[in-house]
């Protein structure tokens, strides 16, 4: 039901795209564990906008059936907006699209990319030509009017969590940072890069050669999803037990996890971000370690190329993945 509703949406009121926060929504719903991993960006989504919250003792009931009288007071909800009781999150709360404009243009010189917002889009300049430029959308429909909405998000959590945010825009590519521990080297701590040329991943391409069928729009670039004192706050000690450890910081992870779904839709940034974040995780678990993956990510038409060795000496986390055929 909840999936109905919300591929429904876009054709009845123009909704799509809905924001959540799942953590949050998932403290709400007393058995949200029961709901099936693959359906539950439908539920949060549905959830978020009031129309299908479960029952009353806090439950969805994810394996019960609706009554008529139950899916006639869906339906309406469906139609009239006015009769939802929206879930309020920070997330919502935060940032008109006026505010979030505001704020950009009261620090220009911070975010010297960022030239100007026109019509919810972003026009980038870099120090090479300062002519306000949009990224050409040729071979990914649509990024303009993404990146008006990740870049929003990203900025929101920076100043929440009292991290740095900066861009960079040479022409060739596009790369948004979300830097926690600003330790002044190339990368943050989550970036997206983005190419306007298809790209083969690096090192891939030296120690996995052939392995990469497609070339990637999108890099990702994940360092430590954590606060600079985290480790030393849970006593660690090189030496410890490695795995009795939490190595990310839930504030983070879950900044990753919008981005995500921003850059792919609802459905197929959840799954990209349960796919890779394991991947990601289990790098600080063991020592030395080796992994790697190409091809499409299960349930999505993403296709990722990932490589990471430490005999290699490949120790950044990077996600190359193609844009989707379509965002869902």
């Amino acid at each position: 039901m909840a999936r109905i509703i919300i591929r429904a949406l876009p054709y009845i009121t123009g909704e799509k795209d809905i924001l959540y926060v799942e953590s949050d929504i998932r403290t709400r719903v007393l058995d949200y564990n029961n709901i099936p991993v693959d359906l539950r960006p439908y539920v949060c989504q549905a959830y978020q906008l009031g129309i299908l919250v479960g029952g009353t003792d806090g439950r969805f009931q994810p394996n019960d059936g609706l009554t008529r009288a139950s899916a006639a007071a869906v339906v309406h909800k469906m139609l009239d907006p006015a009769e939802r009781t929206v879930y309020v999150t920070e997330l919502t709360q935060f940032w008109s699209d006026e505010e979030f404009e505001e704020y950009v243009r009261k620090n220009e010189e911070d975010l010297f990319c960022i030239a100007k917002i026109e019509g919810r889009k972003i026009y980038w300049r870099s120090i090479y030509d300062k002519t306000p430029t949009l990224l050409d959308e040729t071979g990914a429909p649509g990024i303009n009017d993404i990146l008006y909405d990740y870049v929003k998000h990203m900025l929101y959590y920076a100043i929440k969590n009292g991290v740095d945010f900066w861009v960079s825009y040479n022409g060739d590519m596009l790369t948004i940072s979300y830097d926690i521990r600003q330790m002044n080297t190339w990368y943050g701590d989550i970036d997206l890069t983005i190419y306007s040329k298809p790209q083969y991943n690096y090192y891939a391409k030296t120690y996995a050669p052939g392995k990469q069928k497609t070339p990637s729009k999108y890099q990702w670039h994940l360092t430590a999803l954590r606060d600079g004192d985290y480790l030393t706050r849970q006593g660690w000690q090189p030496g410890n037990d490695r795995t009795k450890i939490k190595w990310t910081q839930e504030k983070h992870t879950e900044v990753f996890r919008q981005a995500c779904i921003d850059l792919y839709g609802p459905v197929q940034g959840n799954l990209f971000y349960e796919f890779v974040f394991p991947k990601y995780y289990a790098r600080f678990l063991y020592d030395p370690w080796e992994d790697s993956y190409f091809g499409l990510v299960p349930g999505t038409n993403i296709e990722v190329a990932y490589y990471y060795s430490d005999e290699n000496r490949v120790t950044h986390t990077q996600f190359w993945t193609t844009v989707p055929g379509v965002r869902r």
